[in-house]
């Protein structure tokens, strides 16, 4: 293929990389927004109960609103929902049933209904988080084991940031009033296989709304953990 042909072809694959990202700037917006309005209504005492209560609807709305946005391998995508959520819901039952793996806790009641005492909301969350984190390391000129091993390790770094906003809201509670590093091993092994999972079955997926919600995510815990529960 010629110089000529090249320099003809570039401007159009430009304007439709453009196109795409135009065409998630709706589903962009109303993830900031939600994020926004939550983490307002939160820091606000008298409107935080109603906030609570609307979590689940929540994280339900933000995980639709960035896998209907997934670009291809519509079956493999929903393949690896399925395994990552019930690979991490098994973990979690163990960690409150044996204190394996977490460390001793249990869940509160915000999250919605549970199965073996864990809300199925946090297997779509692992599964959600798994995705944005595998859309973070995917593209790094790096062996898989290496992927998957600081894709996990992106995960550690985010319950780190969430655990103690989530202490405060009552999403877990941990009987000996301290998060235990076993907890932080946990959560990097259970990540190893949502991350592979993440990274063979949905390799070439690019999807812009996957850093919106991981940082959109990340930000609301961060401000909540430092300013709003930074006694817990």
């Amino acid at each position: 293929m010629s110089k000529v042909t090249l320099q003809e072809r570039n401007p159009a694959e430009r304007l439709g990389r453009l196109a795409l990202s135009s065409g998630h700037r709706l589903p962009a917006g109303v993830v900031v927004l939600l994020h926004l309005v939550g983490l307002a209504g939160i820091s606000y005492a008298p409107t935080r109960p109603l906030m609570l209560a609307l979590t689940p609807v929540h994280l339900v709305l933000v995980s639709l609103l960035l896998l209907s946005a997934h670009p291809d391998a519509k079956l493999k995508l929903a393949l690896y929902v399925a395994a990552a959520a019930i690979i991490s819901l098994l973990a979690e039952a163990l960690g409150v049933a044996q204190g394996w793996l977490f460390g001793t806790y249990y869940y509160g009641n915000v999250l919605g209904p549970k199965v073996l005492e864990v809300p199925l909301l946090i297997g779509i969350n692992w599964a959600v988080l798994g995705y944005c984190a595998g859309g973070m390391v995917r593209h790094l000129a790096q062996p898989m084991a290496a992927k998957v091993a600081l894709g996990a390790l992106l995960l550690v770094g985010f319950d780190a940031c969430m655990e103690p906003a989530a202490r405060g809201l009552g999403f877990w509670h941990w009987p000996g009033g301290y998060v235990p590093g076993q907890n932080f091993l946990g959560w990097w092994l259970t990540g190893l296989p949502v991350l592979w999972l993440r990274l063979k079955l949905l390799p070439p997926a690019h999807n812009p709304l996957a850093a919106v919600v991981w940082w959109c995510q990340f930000g609301f815990f961060f401000v909540l953990s430092w300013f709003v529960f930074a006694d817990m």
